[in-house]
């Protein structure tokens, strides 16, 4: 019975969107790692994939600016690897912090909190009923539930975030509109046009 109900859920799973759109995020991320140098790798992550563009975070606003200069060269890399194609790639680094946020150092604060809980009686019983909590969470169709509620969350927020670019009319993060009125390839792209016009021409 519990196979039966699993393999409902599965199927359930695989007719939603998200579920698509979620395999080829993994699909790019391990495409991503193959495509660029350990330096790169240690300042950029993949966040998302909105309307078949790629949004990578950057550790910087200067890392974002040197990537999409080469954007077309990683899109052409990419779309060879992949079982989808990518029609653009976009940097930031609005969500980096976000993103950089490591397990390591999250598992020595839930043992921290775990040793402090188990300090009084009171602190048991409240530690047990979050033991029980979490075992009714994995029940899989609460699973399910769940899960499909933070994407559902998180492609809302993701969407109140970003705005279209009034040149090019991707979409690109509040912050960079904020910063330069345009996307971080137009105004790349605008600089370099500014760069090759004052410098001279050698015959």
């Amino acid at each position: 019975m519990f196979s039966n109900s699993l393999k409902n859920i599965l199927h359930q799973l695989s007719q939603q969107p998200e579920w698509e759109q979620y395999q080829q995020y993994c699909e790019v991320k391990k495409c991503w790692q193959k495509i660029i140098t350990p330096k790169i790798a240690q300042n950029t992550k993949p966040k998302s994939i909105s309307r078949q563009i790629l949004w990578i975070a950057t550790s910087s606003s200067v890392w974002a600016q040197e990537l999409s200069l080469q954007r077309y060269s990683f899109l052409k890399k990419l779309n060879s690897q992949l079982s989808f194609a990518l029609t653009d790639i976009r940097f930031s680094p609005a969500h980096w912090t976000e993103l950089s946020s490591t397990t390591p150092s999250q598992t020595k604060n839930d043992i921290a909190n775990e040793q402090k809980m188990s300090l009084s009686p009171e602190n048991r019983l409240n530690n047990a009923k979050n033991v029980e909590n979490n075992h009714k969470i994995n029940d899989p169709q609460i699973a399910l539930t769940k899960w499909l509620e933070r994407i559902k969350t998180r492609a809302e927020s993701q969407t109140q975030s970003y705005s279209p670019c009034p040149q090019c009319n991707s979409l690109t993060p509040i912050s960079e509109l904020d910063r330069w009125q345009v996307c971080s390839y137009c105004v790349a792209k605008k600089w370099s046009l500014e760069y090759l016009s004052r410098t001279p021409n050698k015959e």
